[in-house]
């Protein structure tokens, strides 16, 4: 009899963990009209399903910027994580198996040229980012040689070795004030930061919305003085601050050489110019897009090639209105919206693509109507050609930004975040500087040169 008993009770904690496959607290509720659930996180993948605006299901797994959720009947699929809201405590970014880290708020300064900044106290943590010489920063705490800080919001560290106390309070990394006082070496050997493409901008505050102060050739450099976020600060010639995009300029540090660095396509402003053209950056704000291995985001990204194509197009002439310019949250109708209220000549949605398959490679395009598909056959030839990637070709796709668009629209996807070998490149200033030198030669097409 006891054991009857005991093998009832094995029966009964056994269901228990078997009928619940994931964490009854962590929820996903559908925040639009309606959500296709796809076989693979992937917006290529078949639909299995359609969920309806707020109905709630567990999350099986996140990845790629897709969430996994177990519909009621009990099977599983993928929808865009940007596209539901998770009840689920946001996970800290530091490894809880670390130790303990003294806190210190120490400020201090980088004295290496170029200093990354890691996920992990370790040569082995993925590379988030980097810091640059003079830059501040607070070090929150230390560990075996390794600093603590914070880095665009998430814990980082960085090797305690190229850091020197600064007995100044260091402004947040990434918001020092704006100054136009004359410049201070804040480093024994100057560096310079290098214009990467013609016309490159460079301008009173790190924002695009600031006001432009000089435009530079390709290879024209200033004395570098700072980084602050994707911006670099710089010496003018008038002695003054001013910044530049760190998507369209190197330092000397950077691993890329000039002549690595394309130069930009020749001035066939005649079809360009005058032209409206809207440029929405895939993903943003709490929607990261898919996520590399090495941590790039697609949002990141694709921010900083529309940005580039952004100059590139307004310096040939053309009227460029962006859905966004910076890290912001739009919803798929505010996209289109902006597309028709300004009558758009065309309209481009610039993406990097995920997928399960770590070989996927390439570059491809949609669209949803004839004044699409033409668009896309003169962009993606030109795409493939100067970045040198796969032509996946050109598809039709029900994509809301297409589908509802009033205006000739595409959406363009420029290589794999999830692939290794693609993510190395498509994080280069040299690679989206070719893609963006592809699509613009694409549009001139387009419009009849």
């Amino acid at each position: 009899m006891k054991q009857a008993w005991f093998f009832l009770i094995l029966l009964f904690f056994a269901l228990i963990y078997t009928t619940q496959p994931v964490d009854a607290a962590s929820q996903a509720t559908v925040q639009t009209d309606s959500l296709n659930v796809r076989e693979e996180p992937t917006r290529e993948a078949p639909v299995l399903h359609t969920v309806k605006a707020q109905q709630s299901f567990p999350v099986v797994e996140e990845k790629f910027g897709w969430v996994k959720i177990q519909l009621t009947n009990g099977s599983t699929g993928w929808v865009a994580g940007y596209l539901v809201s998770t009840n689920q405590s946001a996970q800290t970014d530091a490894p809880s198996n670390q130790g303990s880290i003294a806190t210190t708020g120490t400020a201090a300064v980088v004295t290496a040229t170029q200093l990354r900044v890691r996920s992990t106290p370790s040569t082995e943590g993925d590379i988030l980012g980097a810091l640059f010489a003079g830059e501040k920063i607070t070090v929150l705490g230390e560990q075996n040689g390794w600093s603590q800080v914070n880095y665009k919001g998430h814990n980082a560290y960085v090797s305690s070795n190229f850091l020197q106390e600064n007995g100044a309070q260091p402004a947040a990394i990434g918001t020092a004030p704006v100054t136009t006082q004359p410049v201070v070496d804040t480093v024994a050997t100057q560096s310079y930061v290098t214009s990467s493409v013609e016309g490159a901008r460079v301008r009173s505050a790190p924002t695009t919305n600031s006001s432009i102060m000089l435009q530079l050739n390709t290879g024209d450099r200033l004395p570098f003085l700072r980084a602050e976020g994707d911006w670099f600060a710089v010496e003018t010639p008038q002695k003054q601050v001013g910044y530049i995009a760190n998507w369209i300029s190197r330092t000397d540090s950077s691993s890329e050489s000039p002549a690595n660095v394309p130069a930009p396509p020749a001035n066939r402003s005649g079809g360009i110019q005058g032209k409206t053209i809207v440029i929405d950056a895939g993903h943003g704000g709490r929607d990261p897009g898919a996520i590399g291995k090495g941590s790039t985001y697609e949002k990141t990204v694709a921010l900083r090639t529309s940005l580039m194509l952004a100059d590139r197009l307004s310096s040939l002439g053309a009227n460029v209105v962006l859905t966004r310019s910076n890290d912001t949250y739009l919803t798929l109708r505010e996209r289109v919206q902006i597309s028709e209220a300004n009558a758009a000549d065309a309209f481009l949605s610039l993406h990097y693509d995920g997928s399960d398959n770590s070989l996927a490679t390439g570059v491809g395009s949609f669209y949803f109507d004839s004044r699409g598909k033409a668009l896309a056959a003169t962009i993606l030839p030109s795409l493939s050609s100067h970045t040198t990637m796969t032509n996946r070709g050109i598809k039709e796709a029900n994509y809301h930004v297409l589908r509802e668009n009033a205006q000739p629209a595409v959406l363009v996807e420029l290589g794999f975040m999830t692939t290794p070998t693609d993510e190395q490149k498509i994080v280069t200033a040299s690679y989206q500087a070719n893609a963006v030198a592809g699509i613009v030669d694409g549009l001139a097409a387009y419009f009849g040169e």
